[in-house]
C-alpha cells in the first residue's frame, strides 16, 4: 500500500540529484510512496513503473530502466537481492522521513553492510550520514 512522505525543500536544491534526469527524479520520489517505513522496495522494474507510473502506457520498460540505473549510479537507491528477488534500499530514507504510524514490515531486511553504515532501519540516522 502506498504511503503518504514529506518532500523537503532542499530536495529540489541537491546538486547530486541535479546530475540525473528530471524523470528519474521523479521515478526517486515515487519509489518513496512505495517502500515500506524502511526505505525497502520491490525492485523488479516491471513492477515499479506499474506502480508509478500506472497510467502511462507509452512508457517503456527500457526507458524506466534507464532511470533507475541513473538513481543507481549516483548511489541514492542501493540494489540488493534475496531469494533471487531484487530489491532497493534508499539511501538515507529515514533521515528524511518521520514515520509516526509504522507498517508491517514487507520486505526483507536490506544487507547489513547498508544498514550499519546509514544508520540502522528502525529509526534516525545520523547527522554526519551523507
Amino acid at each position: 500500500m502506498a504511503r503518504n512522505r514529506m518532500i523537503k525543500t532542499d530536495f529540489w536544491d541537491d546538486e547530486t540529484l541535479s546530475l540525473i534526469s528530471r524523470d528519474a527524479r521523479l521515478t526517486f520520489v515515487g519509489m518513496w510512496n512505495f517502500s515500506d517505513d524502511r526505505g525497502v522496495i520491490k525492485g523488479k522494474p516491471v513492477w515499479l513503473k506499474n506502480q508509478i507510473y500506472p497510467y502511462d502506457d507509452e512508457l517503456s520498460i527500457e526507458a524506466f530502466t534507464t532511470w533507475l540505473e541513473e538513481l543507481e549510479g549516483i548511489k541514492v537507491i542501493l540494489p540488493f537481492t534475496v531469494n533471487n528477488e531484487k530489491y532497493y534500499f534508499i539511501k538515507n530514507f529515514l533521515k528524511h522521513q518521520q514515520i509516526s504510524h509504522p507498517s508491517s514490515w514487507r520486505n526483507p531486511d536490506p544487507p547489513e553492510e547498508f544498514t550499519a553504515f546509514f544508520g540502522g532501519t528502525t529509526g534516525g540516522l545520523p547527522e554526519d550520514s551523507s
